[in-house]
This record gives C-alpha cells, sequence and structure tokens, in this order.
C-alpha cells in the first residue's frame, strides 16, 4: 500500500519509501534510508552562497554557479546575484532536501522564515530534543535537555 498515512502524498520519495518497498525488519522511521547524496546542484549553490558572503575563488563566479543550476531547470539566467537570491535558488531547488532549508535559516539567523501559523520560531529552538528512545535508554540525558 503506498499511500498508507496522511502526509504520502506530500513526502519525498528520495527520503521515504512507500510501505511496499520496505526492507523486511527494517521498518522504523529513518532505517530504510542508506544513504544521503549530495547533489551537485547543492555544490553549485553552495559555492555561489560562500562567494555572496565574501569569499574568494577562481573556478566559477557565483553567477556562473547559480545559472549552471538554473539552465538545467529551463530559466533564464541571473546577473549579480546576491545572498538572498542565492538562498532563493537554493530553497527552490532542493526544496524536498530533508533539512537543508532549516540549517541554512538557523546558520544565517533568519529565524522568522521558520516561523508560521502563528508559530515564533526563536534561537531557542534550533537544538531538538533528543528522541525519546534515547532517553528511555539513558535516563542520564533527562537532566541535560
Amino acid at each position: 500500500m503506498i499511500n498508507d498515512y496522511a502526509r504520502a502524498l506530500f513526502a519525498s520519495g528520495k527520503h521515504y519509501l512507500p510501505s511496499d518497498q520496505l526492507t523486511p525488519g527494517r521498518t522504523d522511521y529513518g532505517t530504510n534510508k542508506n544513504l544521503t547524496c549530495i547533489r551537485y546542484a547543492e555544490i553549485l549553490l553552495m559555492h555561489a552562497e560562500a562567494l555572496t558572503q565574501g569569499a574568494s575563488g577562481t573556478s566559477m563566479t557565483a553567477d556562473e554557479a547559480v545559472n549552471a543550476v538554473r539552465a538545467r531547470a529551463g530559466l533564464a539566467p541571473l546577473s549579480a546575484v546576491t545572498n538572498q537570491e542565492v538562498m532563493d535558488e537554493k530553497f527552490a531547488e532542493l526544496a524536498m532536501e530533508w533539512g537543508i532549508r532549516y540549517y541554512d535559516m538557523v546558520r544565517l539567523g533568519n529565524y522568522n522564515e521558520l516561523s508560521y501559523g502563528g508559530r515564533t520560531f526563536t534561537e531557542a529552538d534550533i537544538f531538538l530534543p533528543y528522541p525519546q528512545n534515547q532517553v528511555d535508554q539513558f535516563p542520564v540525558l533527562r537532566e541535560i535537555q
């Protein structure tokens, strides 16, 4: 059964396998994710971000890096890209890549980007709590949460 939970239509097939494709004995959350791939588009956009934040490089400009990603997607090129444009491009290109936007916004201190639906995200929220199964196995974690 493929659509066996409420958000199935929104899940990324890159990260969550349908229930009929799970490896027997490995059915807990995250256990069928065998590896994480970093795509060339992400490398290009990280390079462009570094350049727009003041780094120097000789391999390609920020414009060239962003436009290589945009050209593959059939989009018009940009010129004189800003860091915000790079982050917007990264958001669009890597929208279903788990956690990338979250870690980008935390790293850049853009907590308002993570606030939604009346919920306010602050710097105090950047660390996630320990998973309950780990706290159950190591009760000392309760003291440091």
